[in-house]
């Protein structure tokens, strides 16, 4: 990538920044406050998991920030289907793809911007069909307790 994008930058955050060599395009941050912080200063979440279990929350938090990204299959996995269209997804063992995904990102803003606009449409849209859902279970729970029944 930097070989063809001399100033693309991968800002990196948290523990991670101890384990890591400096160099020119790596950013790191260090630990944030705030991981809002993290995703003001990179316009795309790498997102390429190789290893791994459960439902990857960074991800989610930077579509609901309208943060597209690029990710591994293995990456997506566990993640609801209304939350993709904000994600362009590689297959796990091809890491030129991955790349020519970041890589054309970083080259179009505007794509860049309208796959953010989608993620965070998407993600207020999972985040109230969640609400939604939690509010239906606690009206029956309230329900079955207002008729002597537990719930």
């Amino acid at each position: 990538i930097v070989k063809l994008s001399p100033d693309f930058k991968v800002f990196v955050a948290g523990s991670l920044c101890r384990d890591i060599r400096d160099q020119d395009n790596v950013v790191k941050l260090g630990f944030v406050e705030d991981v809002e912080d993290a995703y003001t200063e990179a316009p795309v979440l790498a997102n390429a998991i190789t290893a791994g279990t459960g439902l990857k929350i960074k991800l989610i938090e930077a579509l609901s920030l309208g943060v597209p990204a690029v990710s591994t299959r293995l990456g997506v996995r566990g993640l609801p289907n209304e939350l993709l269209p904000g994600v362009i997804v590689v297959e796990d063992d091809d890491p030129i793809g991955f790349a020519r995904a970041l890589l054309s990102l970083h080259q179009n803003p505007e794509a860049r911007l309208e796959l953010g606009r989608t993620a965070r449409r998407a993600a207020q849209q999972w985040v109230a069909s969640q609400k939604a859902d939690l509010e239906a279970i606690i009206g029956l729970a309230k329900k079955a307790q207002a008729d002597g029944r537990s719930p």
